[in-house]
């Protein structure tokens, strides 16, 4: 099944001077102390991309003459293009957000897409850079934020209605009730096929255990408890279904 997939993966990094920057941390095998230290110190978010590539693998496997791009965070980028197992894939990195921004685009423009996946953890905000280096003698520091555009909510215009588009929702110690419903309402608001719930707090970053919540536009709803290469496999399998689905309807 000839496919045309992009996804985008990992989080942004915001520069604040010449030499410092907000960055999405990897704490991949690091201890639970670590974990907690990051997430109550750290401004960042802790996205590594790893999903997004689990959801690659699992539509390679399904269908393996799939055209799969990946939009990367820089560093996921290098260590993918160091696995020749993943030699299938097609590789784009990113830093910040107007590189994110500006890869989205080119590759919307590139050829028709079949599926879009926009996974990546993107910054609500950017820094109002400073030229040069800011001095480390001040005992206080403040930095200015500017509010980044939602990059999901214009997709489905640049993207046309023949391709399936995913969101993904990150929320943290919700009730199911809660999630399910913010995804619904994404589903709704930037017009997605399907969008993809997670609950932070029942995710463990280091062994890889995701549960994931899928809802569907036409009010649908899966659940999965498992690691983050189950929660692909079940995601795969409904975006290949939906794809053939799209396809016989036009036959009609």
């Amino acid at each position: 099944m000839n496919l045309r997939v992009v996804l985008t993966a990992g989080g942004t990094t915001e520069s604040i001077d010449d030499v410092r920057t907000l960055q999405a941390v990897d704490i991949d095998g690091g201890s639970e102390e670590a974990l907690r230290r990051l997430t109550h110190y750290d401004i960042s978010n802790i996205s590594k991309g790893r999903f997004a590539v689990e959801i690659a693998k699992s539509l390679h496997a399904i269908s393996p003459d799939v055209d799969v791009t990946i939009i990367g965070r820089w560093d996921l980028v290098s260590e993918l293009k160091q696995d020749q197992s993943k030699a299938w894939l097609r590789l784009v990195p990113f830093r910040s957000f107007t590189d994110l921004a500006q890869a989205v685009k080119d590759e919307i423009s590139r050829s028709p897409i079949d599926i879009f996946l926009m996974a990546a953890a993107v910054s609500d905000y950017s820094p109002v850079a400073i030229d040069g280096k800011i001095s480390s003698d001040k005992d206080e520091l403040v930095i200015r934020l500017r509010k980044n555009p939602k990059l999901l909510a214009s997709l489905r215009e640049d993207l046309g209605e023949s391709t399936i588009l995913v969101g993904f929702k990150l929320l943290s110690g919700v009730s199911h009730e809660q999630l399910i419903e913010v995804a619904r309402n994404q589903v709704m608001r930037c017009r997605c096929d399907f969008t993809v719930a997670n609950d932070a707090a029942r995710i463990n970053w280091i062994t890889g255990w995701h549960p994931i919540s899928l809802v569907s536009a036409e009010k649908e709803e899966w659940h999965v408890e498992g690691p983050r290469s189950e929660g692909a496999a079940v995601l795969a399998r409904h975006l290949i279904e939906a794809v053939k689905h799209s396809r016989s309807s036009k036959k009609l």
